[in-house]
């Protein structure tokens, strides 16, 4: 399963951004109020613009993920191959964001600050040890706030749309004779309460919803496998290039590679040894070490490459992880973190480290793989 935080294909883009074009066709922009009672388009509708360009919209719909309870980058009838045809659909967050249009950017806007605004509001509303106190937004009185604070023009009912199709806002989301309404109490705000980006909202949805499977399977790693599986590759690319790819200056770094990591500070230890022997290779480090075993594949292997460049990339998503520990690239860990399915394992230090073990192996694997066609 890919992450949130990946890029989706260029027609999948295409296919947001006409549900985009919709939504703004519905509505007198820039004031927000719409023309219709409809606020998003009819699938019927995005079908046929996607047709004009020879594209199909729900064969693109059929290949885009679904994570976990059911989210996508277009909301719309669970249950169903794509959405019937007078099905009205709306992008989610999600999918507001890959849109990149301006009309979405308004939305998210919107959404980060009333989610950032019922947060606080949460925070600062102690319970009683023994009387459910409810605090209930009324989403007419909240989008007013919500619109003054951000500068954006959402009516209540839109909001209401955002909301209701957000796993981390959809609980409390009702209507009765006084309108739309949201009750805070049962929904888990913390961790939206210091939201500055949208990105920044899609890395703590990943935590509630993304799910990547475990590649190691049920059999332990041993723990000279990553050692060894270095070393087999380093013997496969000095056969086939005349030279050698491992360039350690410090046994103890190798060393570590063979430990478990029982804590937080022992798991920093083990990602920056192995992320060091990496950046290492005995390839140019100028444009970046990897980038240069890429193109060095793509001279091995020329238009055979694919599979060992994503190899490669896996790599890279290894120091990535280190990197984001103590630097500031904490959106590209947050992806690698995500495709490892290192969220769901928590605070498992060990069973993080064995889990970067295991597809680093897999990764080496690979390339030696590749290469070793090669070898005469």
């Amino acid at each position: 399963m890919p992450s949130l935080l990946e890029n989706p294909e260029p027609v999948a883009v295409k296919l947001l951004n006409t549900v985009a074009d919709g939504y703004v066709a519905l509505h007198t922009w820039p004031d927000g109020h719409a023309k219709h009672l409809i606020r998003w388009p009819l699938w019927e509708w995005i079908r046929y613009r996607l047709e004009q360009d020879g594209l199909d919209a729900e064969e693109i719909y059929t290949r885009m993920p679904t994570w976990q309870h059911g989210y996508r980058f277009i909301r719309a009838q669970r249950g169903t191959l794509y959405p019937d045809a007078r099905e009205s659909v709306a992008l989610t967050v999600a999918g507001m964001h890959y849109a990149q249009h301006p009309a979405m950017e308004l939305l998210i806007k919107a959404f980060l600050t009333g989610l950032k605004l019922a947060a606080q509001q949460q925070k600062s509303t102690p319970p009683q040890p023994a009387e459910v106190f409810t605090i209930r937004l009324s989403l007419t009185e909240f989008a007013t706030t919500v619109n003054n604070v951000s500068g954006t023009f959402v009516e209540p009912e839109e909001l209401a749309t955002i909301l209701q199709g957000e796993p981390a806002t959809w609980s409390g989301v009702n209507q009765d004779g006084g309108g739309w309404y949201w009750d805070i109490n049962r929904v888990r705000l913390r961790p939206y309460r210091e939201l500055f980006k949208c990105e920044e909202y899609l890395i703590q949805l990943e935590k509630l919803i993304g799910v990547s499977e475990n590649p190691l399977g049920a059999e332990p790693l041993l723990a000279m496998a990553l050692p060894d599986a270095l070393d087999h590759l380093d013997l496969a690319w000095r056969l086939v290039t005349n030279g050698p790819l491992l360039r350690v200056q410090r046994v103890a770094v190798a060393a570590k590679l063979s430990h478990p990591a029982i804590s937080a500070d022992e798991f920093e230890s083990r990602c920056s040894a192995l992320s060091d022997i990496l950046n290492g290779f005995n390839l140019p480090s100028n444009g970046g070490t990897l980038n240069n075993m890429k193109a060095k594949l793509t001279d091995l292997l020329g238009a055979h490459a694919g599979r060992a460049h994503d190899a490669v990339d896996t790599l890279r998503d290894v120091i990535a992880i280190r990197a984001g520990q103590q630097h500031s690239a904490v959106l590209r860990a947050e992806r690698a973190r995500s495709r490892f399915g290192l969220n769901a394992l928590g605070g498992d230090w060990a069973a993080q480290w064995e889990q970067i073990r295991g597809i680093t192996i897999q990764a080496l694997n690979i390339i030696r793989e590749e290469i070793s066609v090669l070898i005469t």
